[in-house]
């Protein structure tokens, strides 16, 4: 499959400050990156949180980080991991 890319705001589970991110999901694994951000998390370990469609708002399931986006390719791609 290829890589998919989109837009969206990352959160890093102790303030409530967005940052503008990056993301690429490719061979199962989400690319984070921002300004003086970079993060990889593997798919497998990713949890959703409650969100309103078309937002989806996922994280690693043992850090508060989180990024959400509305991308709705990216989303099912990431639903089908």
């Amino acid at each position: 499959m290829a890589a998919l890319t989109g837009a969206g705001r990352y959160f890093d589970g102790r303030t409530a400050r967005p940052v503008p991110v990056s993301l690429r999901l490719e061979a199962g694994r989400l690319a984070v990156s921002g300004p003086d951000l970079r993060r990889d998390w593997n798919g497998l370990d990713l949890r959703a949180e409650d969100a309103r469609p078309p937002l989806m708002r996922v994280g690693p399931a043992d850090t508060p980080e989180r990024v959400e986006f509305s991308d709705e390719a990216l989303a099912a791609a990431l639903e089908a991991l």
